[in-house]
């Protein structure tokens, strides 16, 4: 598991770098979009094994998205800054930053029409979308996940807390401050409040 778990993170930082280069050097625009799908499909691959390894690993799942989301963002937005765009029917060289812009709206499926892609672009837009709709989906699965698992948690914890004793919690208690003395109304059930309510009316 181990094995499995590095090997992702070293296909991982892999791709990360080709498909930097690819971007830069303005090569295979299509390869660069297959290598952001790889990407989706690693962090799908390493979620059951990281998780099966120690839940805590819910965190590092959560920043390796993010990262992955933020750079698939900016690939392609480079991308569309190399190859430029449209606006009020005319082809324009754009900043970087309004190329981003492009892909953030792209991404997101939001697409406001003020910038186009040109032509030869269309399809890598098309695919960027569908990124997006995959990376929002294993983010709601990865959420959702977490949030189960939290509660599973917490619920464990208070059944545990619930199965102390007066005496066992005292005894933690005086390691800390012997002065504070415990209710034991505290560790009363439902059935015991009760019981203890009929008395005290009677």
């Amino acid at each position: 598991m181990v094995l499995a778990i590095a090997l992702i993170r070293c296909y991982y930082i892999i791709i990360v770098i080709i498909t930097g280069i690819m971007a830069y050097m303005n090569l295979w625009h299509w390869g660069i979009a297959l290598f952001q799908f790889a990407l989706l499909y690693l962090i799908v691959r390493a979620i059951p094994i990281q998780l099966a390894w120690n839940r805590k690993f819910f965190k590092n799942l959560i920043w390796m998205w993010l990262t992955t989301i933020g750079y698939s963002i900016f690939i392609y937005g480079y991308l569309f800054y190399k190859s430029g765009l449209i606006k009020d029917g005319k082809y324009i060289q754009v900043s970087l930053t309004d190329a981003i812009y492009f892909s953030v709206t792209t991404w997101t499926t939001l697409g406001y029409g003020d910038l186009t892609a040109p032509e030869e672009m269309r399809l890598i837009t098309s695919i960027e979308a569908m990124n997006g709709y995959l990376a929002m989906g294993i983010f709601i699965v990865l959420l959702g996940t977490w949030i189960d698992e939290s509660i599973k948690g917490l619920d464990e914890r208070m059944a545990w807390i619930r199965s102390l004793t007066p005496e066992q919690v005292q005894k933690m208690q005086n390691k800390i401050n012997p002065s504070i003395k415990i209710n034991k109304k505290f560790f009363q059930t439902d059935y015991d409040k009760e019981e203890c309510n009929e008395k005290e009316s009677e």
